[in-house]
């Protein structure tokens, strides 16, 4: 009956133990208690009393929690969907914890506080290794770690500096929690080095540029390998390389036009 209760010990060093984890948790330690609660909650009609009270505080709760748990479950949904609809074809991601359980993540770990703990003893750049071994176009925020560092909103480094600084260069906001692969080129006279660790083709927005010697004008496609290119000085305007083809950013009619995606966690 005592190792009913050894669950009790283990969100003393399992640090993934978020709100689920106690839900799974607490049978076998109620079904441990169940004989001292029957010695001590004497007679039965006080302890019907107790067992009454507390389904009544749960389904309160769950009545609470229902309408925030699909709003996310929606704003999931709706994420999920997106991303097919921009990625028709299976691709390689970063995210924290899974989302397109039927295309490839980039990290094989989740970044919870366990999974950031051995990534960074490890002392690996792991997403610079990452974007060594493939083409990663996307990239969702769907947790505070991802996003403080892709956006260089961090106040606290949660990833190794080299990996923070390549996500910062070589990802932009879509839309929504999607970041996909490309770089603002701000204005300036000096030319420019750019390290582009996702190769393939990206559009051309806001103006003109010129990239190892070619001018490319707005809505042009220039193609990028995955090394270090020149780009010229004298820039009036700001310019951002977007990955794709004049990748759509979507709109409310967009997402609506999309076929639902089933929603999946990484495991």
């Amino acid at each position: 009956m005592l190792a009913l209760l050894t669950p009790l010990l283990i969100p003393l060093f399992y640090r993934n133990s978020f709100e689920y984890f106690y839900v799974f948790m607490l049978p076998p330690v109620l079904v441990a208690l169940a004989p001292a609660a029957e010695q001590v909650v004497l007679p039965r009609v006080r302890f019907a009393i107790c067992v009454a009270l507390m389904v009544s505080i749960g389904t309160i709760i769950a009545t609470i929690r229902a309408p925030i748990d699909r709003k996310i479950r929606a704003a999931q949904q709706q994420t999920i969907a997106v991303a097919h609809q921009l990625f028709p074809q299976p691709i390689t991601y970063f995210d924290f914890s899974g989302y397109l359980g039927d295309y490839d993540r980039a990290l094989p770990f989740m970044l919870s506080g366990w999974g950031l703990k051995g990534y960074r003893e490890r002392g690996h750049t792991a997403f610079i290794n990452a974007m060594k071994r493939k083409t990663i176009p996307l990239l969702i925020a769907n947790h505070g770690y991802l996003l403080t560092e892709v956006s260089g909103q961090a106040q606290v480094e949660y990833f190794i500096p080299e990996d923070a600084q390549a996500l910062r260069e070589n990802y932009i906001h879509h839309w929504g929690m999607l970041w996909v692969a490309g770089r603002v080129v701000p204005t300036g006279d000096m030319p420019l080095e750019i390290h582009n660790r996702v190769p393939g083709a990206y559009t051309v927005e806001g103006g003109s540029i010129r990239i190892d010697g070619k001018l490319y004008d707005a809505g042009d496609l220039v193609t990028l390998s995955r090394s270090v290119h020149a780009i010229d000085g004298n820039r009036k305007r700001e310019v951002t390389l977007r990955w794709g083809n004049n990748l759509e950013i979507p709109d409310e009619e967009m997402i609506k036009a999309g076929p639902f995606q089933p929603l999946w966690f990484f495991p």
